[in-house]
């Protein structure tokens, strides 16, 4: 192209949009609002909040270039987590629909103090064209290199969280090491605060919690126990219609009950995350004994805990050995076959056209013939008078049975499982401080290393074979205690006239462990440790 042509060609000049009028203002104002939050409720940050709401809405409005669209807020909420913000959730839905064109803010801190969450929000809002303009650091999402300073200042102040966090635990765990700890009595079963905030005794919740462990220890299954609650009109924890299983065990199982508490046996995975983990001697725990009103004593939860463990070791009777007992009926998961050892299952027959029997047969042989085990069922009204008969001659001679009964319990107790149980105690201390100077000794070299690894080994079996032996003793000490406590029930019942004409399933479950079918021969092993056989 020459110089010539060059020169010919006209140059169109295109005139600016923005108009100066004072101030430069833009033909299309922006929707601009501003998101403001405070961590805490104290009264400092209560006027900060209020300053800073007061700050942005008259600047905006008093800002030509801008339209006022509100300010976003969430006062008294932690910024860890933003799904926890309603205000700022809000605004990020009226940016999707259009509704904002920039967004202030006083600080990246106020914004997020978690880097997956700042950035992950910032990104979106600038793909929709969006800006966010964050005062103290100035800077704007839109401009060239502004997400590399977001992010290191994202990651300041993700770590000025940690710190936080760490300094509550910090503050917590001195508080407990006092033995002050806090009770969340919400959705918590049979307690409640009174006027001055202490933690007390709901009367008529305190009478549920108690026939939860009765009905339990009685041998209702979880099931049954929320379903007699469900009849009875009484509503959960948390105020719901339904009683699930995993309400029961959570009451069953928490020790709360007893007055005592023991805390942390969750932790969080991390200080950003909602995860928390069943805390399995990963974390630190502490036990801080009479905290608060006991609602159940401490030999009954302790007996609960044991008929918890037995019935985590029985199961239906199936080919993979695995299934659950529901114990659905009376005799469920206590009626078995004194010949193969399976458990009985109820089974209806039909006698006649209307009439239909319950029987109780052996599990193996219904599944795999008479060949496998011969034993023949057995009506399930028989199983009931064998046992009443039983209780009549029981009762007859009360007294000397239960001097017998007692006499029995004493003699098992005399071998004190607590002292053994706290002999083995020292005995591991002991091994545990040989291996601690054997150590010592290999690190300064006055013993090899061959020598070393086999004493450590060694110790460390004979310390393997005292904690067995220990898990052993504490698996009888609670088992004893239960037998006791069987015994008081078994004694009461007889002495006080509880026995009617009819089979009482009640009764039964209360103080029968298992019934076991030999042939034509019944034998009734009861809780308190006798065992009585009737034809």
């Amino acid at each position: 192209m020459n110089t010539a042509e060059v020169a010919e060609k006209k140059i169109r000049v295109i005139p600016p949009t923005l108009k100066p009028f004072g101030k430069i203002v833009l033909e299309k104002k922006e929707n601009t609002g501003a998101y403001a939050r405070v961590s805490t409720k104290e009264e400092e940050q209560e006027s900060s909040f209020e300053r800073q709401v007061e700050y942005y809405t008259q600047f905006i409005k008093s800002n030509p270039a801008y339209n006022f669209v509100g300010i976003f807020s969430d006062p008294g909420i932690s910024g860890t987590r933003a799904k926890k913000r309603p205000g700022f959730l809000k605004m990020i839905e009226e940016c999707r629909k259009g509704n904002i064109d920039r967004i202030l803010v006083k600080s990246i801190a106020r914004f997020a103090r978690n880097t997956v969450d700042a950035l992950t929000y910032i990104r979106e809002l600038k793909e929709l064209g969006i800006a966010v303009y964050f005062e103290n650091e100035k800077i704007d999402t839109l401009t060239p290199g502004g997400e590399v300073l977001i992010t290191i200042l994202a990651g300041m102040a993700e770590q000025e969280s940690r710190n936080i966090s760490h300094n509550i635990l910090w503050a917590n765990e001195k508080k407990l090491q006092k033995g002050e700890v806090h009770i969340a009595t919400k959705n918590f079963l049979g307690y409640t605060r009174d006027k001055e905030g202490k933690v007390v005794i709901e009367p008529n919740q305190a009478v549920i919690v108690r026939r939860i462990y009765k009905e339990f220890i009685m041998g209702y299954a979880c099931h049954e126990i929320g379903n007699r609650l469900m009849a009875d009109g009484i509503p959960t924890p948390g105020g719901k219609d339904k009683w699930t299983y995993s309400t029961i065990i959570s009451i069953l199982t928490n020790i709360s009950y007893t007055g005592d508490t023991l805390t942390g046996k969750t932790y969080k995975v991390d200080v950003l995350s909602d995860k928390r983990l069943k805390n399995l001697g990963q974390r630190q725990q502490y036990y801080i004994p009479d905290s608060h009103p006991a609602i159940i004593g401490k030999e009954l939860f302790e007996n609960a805990q044991s008929e918890y463990k037995r019935r985590q070791g029985l199961r239906g009777y199936g080919k993979t050995g695995k299934g659950k007992n529901s114990a659905k009926h009376t005799f469920s998961s206590k009626a078995f076959c004194g010949i193969c050892g399976a458990p009985l299952r109820r089974q209806i027959h039909l006698c006649g056209k209307k009439e239909r029997l319950p029987f109780w047969g052996c599990a193996n042989h219904i599944d795999n013939g008479k060949a496998t085990c011969p034993q023949h069922s057995i009506k399930e009204e028989t199983v009931e008078q064998a046992f009443m008969k039983l209780m009549k001659r029981l009762t007859a001679n009360a007294d000397t049975f239960i001097k017998t009964l007692q006499e029995n319990l004493t003699a098992e107790l005399s071998d004190t499982y607590h002292d053994r149980i706290e002999r083995i105690d020292a005995e591991i201390e002991q091994i545990q401080a040989r291996v601690m100077e054997l150590t010592r000794q290999n690190r300064q070299g006055t013993i090899s290393s061959v020598y070393y690894e086999a004493e450590v080994n060694a110790l460390e079996e004979k310390i393997g074979g005292a904690r067995a032996e220990q898990s052993e003793l504490v698996l009888k000490s609670e088992r004893v205690n239960l037998v006791k406590h069987r015994t008081g029930q078994i004694g009461e019942l007889l002495t006080n006239g509880s026995l009617t004409e009819r089979f009482d399933p009640l009764i039964f479950r209360e103080i029968v462990d298992s019934v076991m079918l030999t042939g034509g021969t019944l034998t009734f092993k009861f809780g308190c440790g006798l065992e009585l056989t009737a034809d």
